[in-house]
């Protein structure tokens, strides 16, 4: 399920010949709101192909179907002129005209599907899609779960408790590229007397980092379920990452 109308607070903004459902900042004002989600459909605009590009997009399909008419009713043309009493010529030569059509549709077809209007604008080198802090793109368990009756508020409180837990999920691997080298010695052995990893335990740092993902993933759980999200449910503190 998702949104299906726009309404004040959550909009849809093309990006990248994509309509993307947005949420704005509910601590805006509703002019503010509304500012924020001009100035982002605007950084965004350059991203979109205009109408004639779009038009042309569709080029290679229909040049394609053209050429795959004209050859089959080409060989028919063909075949009745040479007037073949033999099936075996007749076969041949419907293979040969075939074949021939093909390599001319897969030729043309692959030259107007790398024509210039066919490629975004970050494809040949124009500006990338824009981000804005105060309107935010509804994305994964939350776009499933909004509809025309969710409140902006609450939508918007869903996407930052699953920003911050993707961003803890991330820095675990940026954490281990910082201590690169000081995991290694802090779960070596200590002479072998049957110490070591498991009574060090993890490393100070990833004990904090894991503490913090277990809080973000249980405040996510109590959100989902204060506000009607059953995802949310399936979401589970994670206790043991080795």
């Amino acid at each position: 399920m998702a949104p299906t109308r726009e309404r004040p607070g959550i909009v849809r903004v093309r990006i990248s010949d994509r309509e993307v459902w947005h949420v704005a900042d509910p601590a805006l004002t509703e002019a503010e709101a509304e500012e924020a989600v001009r100035a982002h459909r605007a950084a965004n605009a350059p991203t979109n192909r205009s109408v004639v590009r779009r038009v042309l997009a569709w080029s290679p399909g229909a040049v394609a179907l053209l050429l795959l008419v004209g050859a089959v009713v080409g060989t028919v043309a063909i075949m009745s002129e040479l007037d073949l009493a033999e099936l075996p010529a007749r076969f041949a030569v419907a293979v040969v005209l075939s074949v021939v059509g093909l390599v001319v549709v897969a030729v043309v077809g692959i030259v107007l599907v790398e024509a210039p209007w066919r490629r975004g604008e970050a494809d040949v080198g124009g500006p990338g899609p824009a981000t804005s802090r105060s309107v935010v793109p509804i994305e994964g368990a939350a776009l499933d779960w909004a509809s025309d009756a969710t409140s902006p508020a609450d939508l918007w409180r869903v996407l930052d408790a699953l920003s911050l837990l993707a961003e803890l999920d991330g820095a675990q691997w940026r954490l281990v590229d910082v201590l690169y080298g000081r995991l290694d010695e802090w779960d070596e052995w200590d002479g072998g007397d049957g110490s070591g990893v498991a009574a060090r335990g993890p490393h100070p740092a990833q004990a904090a980092l894991r503490a913090a993902q277990d809080r973000a993933s249980a405040e996510l759980i109590a959100l989902g379920r204060e506000v009607g999200l059953p995802a949310m449910a399936l979401i589970r503190p994670v206790t043991d990452r080795s």
